[in-house]
């Protein structure tokens, strides 16, 4: 019974590690296959790429020139709104006034002299002197009224004015963005038809690996998402690379090294040596560790607070998922693994799983 037993442990433990050799070599050829992926990238595809990103930052430019003319949309129409009830107010008070000298007129030679000294009593005059007083009042305040509507129709209409011409500038910039837009991707369909099989085959490949790319990033922000409960360790993180600090790729929009078509870097690349040791940032728990698509080895770490850090390309991961560790432990080696053109670290910050510039929170 013992020996049949470690004969099924030995084949178990046989098929196991065949099973592993067989993932390895899989990564292997990958990695193979990533590689070569780049001298593969014609200038015919190299064209595609670049149109594409053009037409990627048309559709961005249309969208906030549509946006901005809803704005100025909505402002035409409120100041409409207020200067037709700033034209009534105008044609109200105007015809109160127009009143107020049709009775003048027609009241004679009567004058507020004649009024105070036909007072039958002092009573009288002191009641037909306060009358007198208010009347002029109301008076020079119809006329004051007047003059500011007056004023603020003027002012209204000049809005309108400048919002009306700057609503006709955004219709052109609008309408020329569109021709432009519609004119690269016309180009783009263009050069798509005329691509060989193999390049063919090529862009599908690239496809493959930004669609791969995007599913990983939707991922990470499921893993680095809404990681509230317990507290942020504190403080600047440490530079992950002690030694190296050379920044070969800083956050923002990039071309890809390998896939050559525009993509936003979700972190910074450090230029190091195959090997050389890359630290956690800060004390944490392993959410990830091992092969994770075009990162391809790689490591994320909670630090609690919503914090997070990824670290991708390795050559080796030396922390398991679950595992704590503690600022300054070493938790993989450099490489150049996933979607690279060399041995760097890829390195990340994360808040709740948005992407931060991480030279915002490393130690200077």
């Amino acid at each position: 019974m013992f020996l049949s037993f470690s004969l099924v442990y030995a084949e178990n433990l046989d098929t196991l590690e065949d099973r592993k050799n067989e993932l390895k070599t899989n990564i292997e050829q990958a990695n193979d296959e990533i590689d070569s992926l780049n001298l593969e990238i014609t200038d015919a595809i190299a064209k595609v790429n670049e149109l594409e990103g053009q037409i990627e930052d048309y559709n961005n430019s249309l969208a906030e020139i549509r946006s901005e003319l809803k704005v100025v949309e909505a402002e035409i129409q409120e100041t409409e709104q207020k200067l037709a009830v700033a034209e009534q107010n105008y044609a109200n008070q105007k015809n109160n006034l127009e009143k107020r000298i049709v009775a003048m007129y027609e009241a004679g030679e009567t004058t507020y002299l004649d009024v105070l000294l036909n007072s039958s009593s002092i009573t009288e005059f002191v009641d037909n002197y306060y009358l007198i007083g208010e009347i002029a009042a109301i008076d020079e305040n119809l006329l004051n009224t007047i003059e500011i509507e007056k004023n603020q129709i003027e002012e209204i209409k000049t809005k309108l004015d400048a919002n009306r011409a700057d609503l006709k500038q955004k219709e052109e910039n609008e309408q020329k963005t569109l021709i432009t837009l519609n004119n690269a991707k016309i180009q783009r369909d263009n050069y798509l038809a005329n691509l060989n099989e193999q390049e063919k085959a090529t862009r599908a490949r690239i496809k493959e690996y930004e669609q791969e790319l995007n599913n990983v990033e939707n991922e990470i922000f499921i893993i680095t998402n809404n990681l509230g409960d317990s507290d942020y360790a504190g403080g600047l993180f440490a530079w992950p690379t002690p030694g190296y600090k050379t920044i070969t790729s800083p956050f923002g929009n990039r071309i890809h090294p390998v896939l050559g078509t525009k993509r936003f870097h979700t972190g910074i690349d450090i230029g190091a040596p195959k090997g050389a040791s890359i630290i956690a940032a800060n004390s944490g728990k392993v959410l990830k560790a091992g092969w994770f698509g075009g990162y391809g080895n790689a490591v994320i770490i909670d630090h609690g607070g919503g914090f997070s850090t990824l670290y991708g390309h390795g050559s080796e991961v030396l922390v398991a998922e679950g595992q704590t560790v503690k600022r300054g432990d070493i938790i993989m080696k450099v490489g150049s693994t996933g979607l690279s053109t060399g041995p760097h670290l890829h390195f990340e910050v994360r808040i709740n799983g948005n992407y931060m510039n991480p030279l915002d929170y490393l130690t200077k």
